[in-house]
């Protein structure tokens, strides 16, 4: 008796077993990716922790050189006397009155703090700066940990940005510049300009519409799948790779179980989210959030976001922006994030 309990219940497991398994694929590649599309965490977070810090202890300063932070640190009020003699500068520099701008060639190896301008040329390393004003670094500066400004932050050729270089108002990256992690109502990629009336200006008057129907499982979008003046009024939801031809025009996001390549001169109004790569073409606009498990590939005169709203791109990998683009607020690499490289970068 027992053994015919046995073998019917053994039966039923073998029948349910590949419908359980059906049912969690189609879950699996139909579920939305699981980040957060609307990036809600303070991106000027250190800062912002730092200003905060430094500002109570001030309050408290006095003086003696020593200042009671996370524990107890040299500080050097830099409006008070030259820098020059330092070759390596162990302490916090704080500079409260006067814009900041140091002699070239000191070592920065603790935190910054300028409340005004503050402008670093020909110096080799700082751990982290915090301007009240506008900041710029030149060419080959190294940032050990976070550079921030509320006014426009400029980065010259070379420089690697560290952990985090944020703006409250916006970033201009040079070429062959490294990161992690940028944040700006405007961030400028591969130039030392604003560009304001480039052609990265184009598209800024559509308002972007996402339809709500969904298409499933296409390759390609193209003029046969693309309706009314290549535009197709659609979202895409895929296994496969996914590419947007030429010139055409998606009213829809588009979420890809593997690649995702929008060609050149398209035009996306939703969110691209992909368990590959994800390469945008030269003269592509985005106007959502761009998400890859992978890599990230932009090339030259593509915008992501749209003027006064944030949006994101992440890769849990790289990213690498080829050329001149723009992105309106958010771009975080979980590798490494590379602009304008000279050298061509190799994709796993």
């Amino acid at each position: 008796m027992y053994v015919v309990i046995f073998i019917f219940f053994l039966y039923l497991v073998m029948l349910a077993y590949p419908i359980a398994i059906a049912l969690l694929a189609t879950r699996v590649i139909t579920a939305p990716i699981g980040i957060q599309q609307d990036y809600t965490k303070d991106p000027r977070y250190f800062a912002h922790s730092f200003q905060k810090l430094f500002d109570l202890a001030w309050a408290a300063y006095g003086g003696g050189g020593l200042l009671q932070l996370s524990r107890e640190e040299l500080v050097i009020e830099a409006d008070k006397g030259p820098l020059e003699p330092y070759t390596k500068c162990e302490a916090v520099v704080y500079a409260a009155e006067q814009d900041f701008s140091p002699s070239p060639g000191i070592h920065f190896a603790k935190e910054i703090y300028a409340r005004g301008d503050a402008s670093l040329v020909n110096i080799p390393f700082l751990r982290a700066i915090v301007a009240k004003g506008r900041l710029t670094l030149g060419a080959g500066t190294q940032v050990g940990r976070w550079a921030d400004a509320e006014g426009m932050f400029k980065a010259g050729f070379g420089c690697n940005l560290g952990l985090s270089a944020t703006s409250a108002t916006s970033l201009v990256i040079g070429r062959d510049c490294t990161f992690q992690r940028l944040y700006a109502p405007q961030i400028y990629l591969g130039t030392e300009d604003t560009l304001q009336g480039s052609a990265l200006e184009q598209h800024d008057d559509i308002i972007p519409i996402v339809s709500p129907e969904i298409m499933r499982d296409v390759r390609y979008i193209a003029d046969d799948t693309a309706f009314n003046a290549k535009i197709l009024r659609s979202s895409i939801v895929s296994k496969q790779d996914v590419t947007v031809m030429r010139g055409l025009e998606v009213q829809g996001s588009i979420r890809s179980a593997k690649v995702i390549k929008i060609n050149e001169d398209a035009i996306i109004h939703g969110n691209l989210f992909a368990e590959g790569n994800i390469y945008i073409g030269s003269n592509v606009r985005i106007f959502g959030t761009v998400f890859s498990e992978e890599d990230i590939v932009i090339d030259h005169g593509a915008i992501i976001g749209l003027k006064g709203k944030i949006k994101s791109v992440i890769a849990r990998e790289d990213i690498v922006f080829t050329g001149e683009a723009r992105v309106y607020g958010f771009v975080e690499a979980r590798g490494k994030g590379f602009i304008a490289p000279t050298t061509r970068q190799r994709f796993k």
